[in-house]
């Protein structure tokens, strides 16, 4: 069944997704490289205050050290002694490049934002002239409700609104609201003026 008030608007516009765009792809792909990097860091100064925490302890023998380190070795692995001071450097200089690659994605994504709302102002203000029209339509569409139930009256009949004669589905306060002259429909179609729409 087809509604009264059949949409007649443009085909919506496609947007672009902005992870599209070359120069923020390239931003976020350097940003979650570095990223990954800050989370090997930190695994690393994990691991390198751990083993100087053994060793403080004296909880392994120095013999028992190199015995691990040997089956370490011969498995095909690799034995490193990062200096915990050098990695917490390391994570500090990586967490200010990420912070700063942080702002430059904001400040990007803020001008494309900017962009691509200002290419679709077309669209924007032909969706708001349907939407008014649309409750100018339903305004004019209760109207001619209240003038049946007028005529009906006039003829010296009541108006009688049980489901079986005239139900009235919508609540009263909606009804009215939408009948007010001076209700929502007067102050957007004021903005719309406003703003050069209408």
């Amino acid at each position: 069944m087809k509604t009264a008030f059949a949409s007649r608007s443009r085909p919506a516009t496609a947007i672009e997704p902005i992870a599209s765009h070359p120069g923020y792809a390239a931003l976020v792909d350097e940003r979650d490289r570095h990223l990954k990097s800050l989370r090997e860091t930190e695994a690393s100064l994990a691991a390198a205050k751990a083993r100087l925490r053994v060793q403080s302890t004296g909880a392994l023998s120095r013999l028992g050290n190199v015995a691990e380190m040997g089956k370490k070795l011969v498995a095909g692995g690799r034995v490193q002694f990062a200096d915990p001071a050098e990695l917490e450097a390391q994570a500090d200089i990586l967490t200010g490049a990420i912070a700063e690659l942080e702002a430059k994605l904001r400040d990007l994504k803020g001008d494309l934002s900017l962009e691509v709302c200002r290419s679709l102002r077309a669209e924007h203000d032909q969706r708001l002239l349907e939407a008014h029209q649309a409750m100018v339509q339903m305004r004019g569409a209760i109207a001619g409700m209240f003038d049946l139930f007028d005529r009906i009256r006039a003829a010296g009949y009541d108006v009688s609104t049980v489901p079986s004669a005239l139900p009235n589905p919508m609540p009263h306060q909606l009804l009215a609201a939408a009948m007010d002259p001076l209700g929502d429909l007067a102050r957007f179609t004021e903005r719309l003026k406003t703003d050069g729409i209408l």
